[in-house]
């Protein structure tokens, strides 16, 4: 067939290997797709993305696997509308590699195709599976978590032939250790786990560990009077009783809702510990075990939240003038700055000043006479904002004339923390986003005047 190839097809009346054509030519700015994109690809899974072409009735995606994998899953197809420009190809066969092709249809007529290749991931071995701990009769694991799972199995069984079945365990993905109790004494046993995924698993991770003998794992005596004995913002102090003939304790710790556990061993000698770079307001488990050498007692556990970030307090006017007000505050012990803030109750507009360390006062300037503001001061760590405390103020008086201080409006509950980025500030007042108005009952409090 002769013609325009940039603008001319056939169009294939069958599916073989050798589609005849008809008798027609049709002219189209593009009769292909110019960019097929596969992204996103998991062990089971890719999405695959293209352009528009204008005219197309729609569209035919046909996947299957290469030669070599042929023996792992099968060529498929289905059309798409001419609204669709991505498509996510599910249940994919595990580290295959797929040729993808994407054919624009016009009626019934079909434009030429593209091509795309990908390959899926390989089903993920568990990492950083050990043993922790083991008595005469347990043995404690551990290991890292893998991103795709939906949950892990362990399995466990004595080493050599006719010693006893394997047994098997499943867990969910936000459990990373698991305690295999019944063991026989000084027995070898082979361990394994193995990441569950929603219609297959993984391989299988393993590693050998004998119990302890019955002469060499006298009961271990659990740690006592176990206690909190200090509470910071990241940290939590806790102490115990020294256990006679122990060698170690260890301290290990989580967060209640989930998360990697940390631990820490110390010598017998020590009988209090500080677990620090924990996150503020946040309820954490804590075990303490003794030990003797490798084998670990049984832990007691305590629970136990971090304090939330302080804020500023006695935050109330000084003196206001027809156009001014004079804040101020008591300083919060650790913080690198503060962020104030004011904005008339009746408008959405937020402006903003970044003060020092040092700052205990700050004098706002440019206010309308007789409308009221609302004033806000909330402390920074670093990058984490502290709560703010809030008063409400209608500026009134006049020039060179203060009025007697105004009591400050009780603060609001304090607001969620997060990351905050501030840069260099040029400006006084630049706009955030919009603030819901808040209308707050005024208290009778007394106030301090330092000036």
């Amino acid at each position: 067939i002769q013609g325009e190839p940039s603008y001319s097809y056939c169009s294939p009346l069958t599916r073989s290997a050798y589609p005849r054509c008809s008798a027609f030519f049709l002219k189209v700015a593009s009769s292909a797709v110019q960019t097929l994109t596969v992204t996103d690809v998991t062990t089971n899974s890719a999405r695959l993305s293209w352009d528009s072409v204008a005219g197309a009735t729609g569209y035919r995606v046909v996947w299957g696997p290469t030669p070599e994998f042929f023996s792992k899953d099968r060529p498929r197809q289905l059309v798409l509308n001419s609204s669709t420009t991505a498509y996510q190809l599910q249940n994919l066969a595990h580290d295959s590699e797929y040729v993808i092709s994407l054919y624009v249809q016009f009626g019934s007529a079909e434009g030429p195709g593209i091509t795309a290749s990908a390959k899926t991931s390989p089903l993920g071995y568990v990492s950083n599976f050990r043993v922790t701990s083991y008595t005469s009769t347990s043995i404690s694991l551990a290991w890292s978590a893998n991103p795709a799972a939906a949950g892990y199995r362990i399995s466990w069984r004595p080493g050599g032939t006719g010693r006893g079945v394997a047994k098997s365990q499943y867990v969910s993905r936000s459990e990373l250790t698991y305690h295999i109790d019944h063991l026989l004494p000084n027995t070898h046993y082979a361990l394994g786990v193995r990441v569950v995924f929603s219609t297959s698993e993984g391989p299988e991770t393993t590693l050998a560990q004998r119990t302890a003998s019955l002469a060499g794992s006298r009961p271990i005596q659990t740690v006592q009077d176990l206690r909190i004995v200090d509470i910071g913002v990241n940290s939590l102090k806790v102490s115990w009783k020294r256990t006679p003939g122990v060698t170690h304790y260890k301290i290990a710790w989580a967060p209640i809702s989930g998360g990697l556990e940390a631990s820490h061993i110390v010598p017998a000698e020590i009988i209090f510990f500080t677990i620090t770079k924990l996150q503020h307001n946040t309820t954490y488990t804590v075990r303490v075990s003794s030990m003797i050498q490798e084998r670990e007692g049984s832990p007691v556990l305590l629970t136990a939240k971090t304090l939330g970030l302080p804020k500023v307090a006695q935050f109330a006017v000084q003196e206001h003038t027809e156009g001014s007000v004079l804040l101020s505050w008591t300083g919060v012990h650790g913080a690198s700055a503060y962020l104030l803030t004011w904005r008339l109750t009746s408008a959405p507009e937020l402006s903003t000043e970044l003060l020092g360390a040092a700052s205990r006062s700050y004098r706002v300037t440019d206010l309308k006479p007789r409308a009221v503001y609302s004033f806000s001061v909330r402390p920074l760590f670093g990058e984490l904002e502290g709560p703010e405390a809030v008063l409400m103020e209608e500026i009134v008086g006049s020039p060179g004339n203060p009025s007697p201080p105004v009591p400050a409006v009780p603060s609001l509950p304090p607001a969620t923390t997060g990351p905050l980025s501030i840069g260099p500030r040029s400006t006084r007042a630049s706009p955030l986003p919009t603030a819901t108005p808040v209308t707050l009952g005024t208290t009778p409090a007394t106030t301090h005047r330092h000036r």
